[in-house]
């Protein structure tokens, strides 16, 4: 994403009055009320889109975080340049990921996803747009001592950025707050970006390569935990095992063989 100004990020120490020495409240968010790991079937969640009377801004904003599965500030951040499209396909540039991340290829929607022209609409909006300033804040840690792992303070760095944004009127708080509004209070935006790579990894297609060059996470056991099982994906790994290493000459597909408990 381009950014033509920017000013010099400004760490938060325990001097600064507005350092607080832990993240505030209402951002701790993820697992507030326990950790979701149901799949909303998509039905389900539209008749909820559809309930929650969002403005076109707020509606885009959260199906973005849906379909794309990434992190609420780097939807947040999206800008005009973030989305291309063609007769096909809609393309989210994500642009640099988060929390040490690898950078991804843009993410690609098909353009017959409901939803898609609502992204088009605004994405129309904004080119008319001038550019604008805003502020983009990030929480992290940094390393006080000689030991790391130790010694450590959280920090807030705040940058301020030009551009032409595809969020005008969504903030952090606002964010959290449309989760909450279309699926109940104890969610949040994190809950986007499980359902969208957990519907991924547990489709009948599903793989690592997949999940990784759509969300640049580096960690293979963190992949992993989006892959989740499948009966049906176990009936079917029968055959895939059997597509190995044969089937017994002496058995045909039709012998019905007792089955047995030991």
């Amino acid at each position: 994403m381009s950014s033509p100004t920017c000013q010099e990020a400004k760490i938060i120490d325990k001097n600064d009055p507005n350092y607080t020495g832990h993240r505030p409240k209402n951002l701790h968010i993820h697992y507030a009320n326990g950790k979701k790991t149901d799949l909303i079937p998509w039905e389900q969640i539209e008749q909820k889109i559809k309930d929650a009377y969002l403005t076109l801004e707020q509606r885009v904003y959260f199906v973005l975080t849906m379909f794309t599965g990434a992190r609420k500030e780097e939807i947040l951040e999206l800008t005009v340049d973030s989305i291309k499209y063609n007769d096909t396909t809609l393309y989210v540039d994500i642009g640099k990921r988060l929390k040490g991340s690898e950078s991804t290829k843009p993410v690609p929607i098909d353009r017959t996803n409901p939803y898609v022209d609502d992204i088009i609409k605004l994405h129309t909006q904004r080119l008319n747009f001038k550019p604008t300033k805003k502020l983009i804040i990030r929480f992290g840690k940094i390393y006080t001592g000689v030991k790391k792992g130790k010694d450590r303070i959280p920090v807030w760095s705040k940058v301020e950025k030009i551009d032409r944004w595809m969020f005008l009127n969504i903030s952090r708080s606002t964010a959290i707050n449309i989760f909450k509004r279309v699926l109940g209070s104890e969610f949040y935006p994190h809950y986007g970006r499980l359902w969208s790579l957990s519907s991924i990894g547990r489709s009948h297609n599903g793989n690592l390569i997949m999940l990784k060059s759509r969300s640049g996470i580096r960690s293979t056991q963190v992949l992993n935990d989006y892959l989740g099982q499948s009966e049906e994906e176990l009936e079917k790994s029968k055959d895939a095992l059997t597509n190995v290493v044969g089937k017994a000459p002496n058995i045909s597909a039709s012998t019905e063989l007792p089955i047995t408990s030991s």
